[in-house]
């Protein structure tokens, strides 16, 4: 069976979106103060996006804010959003896709069925 629904196809397209989100995020430094209050800050880079960030976690939880003049000043979308467009497309295509490889899975199960010989009595 080729095709649209084979399911090797949709499958290489999961597993390109699970690779492109597991590379997404590169730490570019990290800083540690043991004493108190502890505190750990994070210098990430967003490689879809270009965009730099500063992740800090401490006792109150963690806090995200990009680094200023990372991301085109043209624009009129805050990267913030910008990012979380990016994260909201990428979620939505690995359900259409897992839908995808569903619906082509199932497709293969009927046409097997359907080709299995019927036994004789």
């Amino acid at each position: 069976m080729k095709g649209l629904l084979d399911w090797r196809v949709p499958a290489a397209v999961l597993l390109f979106l699970f690779i492109a989100s597991v590379t997404r995020w590169q730490t570019e430094a990290t800083y540690r103060q043991t004493d108190f209050p502890p505190t750990v800050i994070y210098w990430k880079r967003d490689r879809w996006t270009n965009t730099r960030w500063i992740t800090r976690y401490d006792l109150q939880g963690y806090s995200q804010t990009p680094v200023p003049g990372t991301w085109s000043s043209q624009l009129l979308i805050p990267e913030e959003k910008v990012v979380s467009l990016f994260s909201v497309a990428w979620a939505i295509l690995v359900v259409l896709n897992t839908v995808w490889l569903l619906a082509a899975l199932i497709r293969r199960m009927i046409v097997n069925i359907n080709r299995s010989p019927t036994s004789v009595e």
